[in-house]
């Protein structure tokens, strides 16, 4: 018995010491800098160019409304989404108020969900919906669901490569965005 309890303690201490060596920031908190919004909306708009379809500014009172974010929840926000209702594109960037990114990216994501549940009026447009995305980096948390799907694959009949190629075009965004952040 004290054999086996040696060996636990022995193994415990060895768990232990590679524990404390996996640790690659040494227990800092990575630093994501603060004000960056208005940049990372650029380079998201520069990264897709002409493919960059939303066209319509939010202010705070339409960002309440469509996405239940209030005012309180963020220091700085941009939202654009089409003006014309058929098209989907949709970037939301917010910069949310100390403590509260993760209520940002509750009510982003809620908003998403009630979007996949009601994307039935135009199913030209379910793939994109389906692969939209909440993204959160530290404070900034977006919604996005942005590109271009190839012709080629919207003209099929395979629903998962429609998805997919949307979910690559959403990967744009994201570099863009980890890019700025770095």
């Amino acid at each position: 018995m004290k054999k086996l309890i040696s060996i636990i303690c022995a193994l415990t201490l060895v768990m232990a010491v590679f524990a404390g060596c996996g640790n690659k920031n040494d227990g800092k908190k990575e630093e994501i800098p603060s004000g960056k919004l208005k940049e990372i909306h650029e380079a998201v708009k520069k990264a897709y160019g002409e493919a960059y379809y939303p066209n319509l500014t939010l202010n705070a009172e339409e960002i309440d409304q469509k996405f239940d974010i209030e005012k309180e929840l963020y220091k700085e926000a941009i939202a654009e989404v089409p003006k014309i209702s058929v098209n989907v594109d949709t970037f939301v960037g917010i910069e949310a108020a100390e403590g509260k990114a993760e209520e940002v990216e509750k009510e982003l994501k809620d908003y998403r969900e009630d979007l996949i549940e009601n994307s039935r009026q135009y199913p030209m447009n379910k793939p994109k919906v389906d692969a939209s995305e909440v993204y959160r980096k530290g404070n900034y948390v977006f919604f996005l669901m942005l590109g271009e799907i190839p012709m080629e694959i919207m003209d099929g009949e395979d629903e998962e490569a429609k998805v997919k190629a949307a979910k690559e075009q959403n990967k744009i965004a994201i570099e863009a965005i980890e890019k700025v952040l770095k």
